[in-house]
């Protein structure tokens, strides 16, 4: 059995000693970790709410829903479908920034330190501390905007330690230094975990943000392998990466791609807002498998005194998520109230316009299933013709009742619970 010298011994002083210098060397690399810790921190001794509640506060996104107050202090998610970053999509753009520094448990920002204080020191000694900083800070805010593609919370800074390792990765071709420091079972076993988490992340075991871990992969080979080229070519290579930043920050910002996006807009206008129902259509158009996003274009069209063009949105919403019990049962409550206000003939072709030869099949459904829930009409109700009809009437009709609640109005923005999948708190880690 051998033991250490007694002058390797690590005492407290030679700890400190050791933190000093390494503090001294690699002033950016001990920033970022201080960066991290100093907002983990935060989230935990800065107030009573929540930890993710907190985090948003300091500046991380959230996946965020609308809930609304069903019974005092029970709050319901009564959209599931609708959630996203919202404050993100409202325009605070400069979270991109901040929330790749935070972290979602002690665990996370442990192993994501543990990496930095190994690997950043490699790069930070070949860049320099302001070449450096650019790289990191670049390749942290991409690989958010990346994973931000699919709309999802992000926090966490492995996208830039991926990018780190692109880079070691290829500057050790040609750094016999660097590739004693970085030996190949070293920056193999990292791939290798990466694939593993990646693995477990598509088993639905772990929420891994796998596009930002490629992303920065990628941003840190591209880095290597432009550094050796004269300083005219570099900088045109860090300008161009720069308006792709800045694109990609847009994207993630505005994107135009999710029909979540465009639903969540709509919420921020005003009920009887025209552009309100565009943005409805457009978020369909995007995403048709909402069926929320159906019944509230359906609601405002009823709202609107237009009963014919809700009655085809819900036909049309009914054609593509057929399984949705929540929408078939908002369809059959139209389809009672057009039949008790002697609309059937017209209703009835427009469902065969709609439905093609099925028709029959969907009419029939919509009555049995009025029949089961005890809301079949009567049609010796004393009631008047729609062209004689109170358009106020229209405001008190079943659909508007049933779909209502998913104004924005009675709702506030909530993190998701923690059971749910696209909950904040298993969000989408890096």
């Amino acid at each position: 059995m051998t033991t250490a010298p007694l002058h390797e011994f690590p005492t407290p002083a030679r700890i400190a000693r050791q933190i000093r210098l390494f503090t001294r060397q690699f002033p950016v690399t001990i920033s970022f970790m201080l960066l991290s810790t100093m907002l983990f921190l935060l989230t935990f001794i800065s107030g009573v709410e929540s930890t993710e509640s907190q985090s948003r506060n300091w500046g991380a996104i959230s996946t965020l829903s609308f809930f609304r107050e069903v019974e005092p202090q029970i709050w319901k998610n009564v959209t599931p479908e609708l959630y996203g970053p919202f404050e993100l999509w409202k325009g605070e753009w400069w979270r991109l920034l901040v929330t790749g520094f935070h972290h979602g448990d002690p665990v996370h920002l442990t192993l994501n330190l543990m990496v930095l204080a190994f690997l950043g020191p490699l790069v930070e000694q070949r860049l320099g501390k302001t070449s450096f900083s650019l790289f990191f800070i670049f390749s942290t805010v991409f690989s958010v905007c990346a994973e931000l593609f699919w709309g999802e919370s992000v926090v966490g800074i492995s996208g830039g330690l991926f990018a780190l390792l692109g880079y070691l990765v290829i500057a050790r071709l040609r750094d016999e230094e660097l590739a004693r420091q970085l030996p190949d079972e070293r920056w193999i076993f990292y791939l290798l975990m990466a694939a593993v988490m990646a693995g477990l992340s598509a088993l639905e075991i772990l929420n891994i943000g796998n596009t930002a871990h490629v992303s920065g992969l990628l941003v840190g080979v591209a880095w290597a392998v432009i550094n050796p080229w004269s300083w005219p070519w570099r900088m045109v290579f860090i300008a161009a990466a720069f308006v792709l930043l800045l694109v990609a920050g847009y994207g993630a910002v505005h994107p135009f791609w999710l029909g979540r996006y465009h639903w969540y807009l709509s919420r921020l206008d005003k009920p009887d807002s025209a552009a309100r129902i565009q943005l409805l259509r457009r978020a369909i158009s995007y995403d048709p498998r909402l069926p929320g996003a159906w019944m509230e274009l359906a609601e405002r069209q009823q709202a609107s005194q237009q009963p014919m063009d809700a009655w085809k949105t819900l036909l049309e919403g009914m054609l593509i998520n057929r399984n949705n019990l929540e929408l078939l049962e908002v369809t059959s409550q139209q389809w009672g109230l057009l039949k008790r206000l002697h609309l059937e003939p017209l209703a009835t072709e427009i469902a065969v316009q709609t439905l093609g030869e099925d028709s029959s099949i969907w009419l029939k459904q919509f009555d049995e299933h009025l029949a089961r829930n005890s809301l079949a009409p009567s049609m010796e109700d004393d009631l008047q013709d729609w062209s004689q009809q109170n358009p106020d009437s229209w405001l008190r009709s079943p659909l508007i009742e049933l779909v209502r609640p998913r104004s924005v109005e009675p709702f506030k923005p909530s993190g998701l619970p923690d059971d749910s999948p696209n909950s904040a708190s298993e969000g989408t880690t890096l």
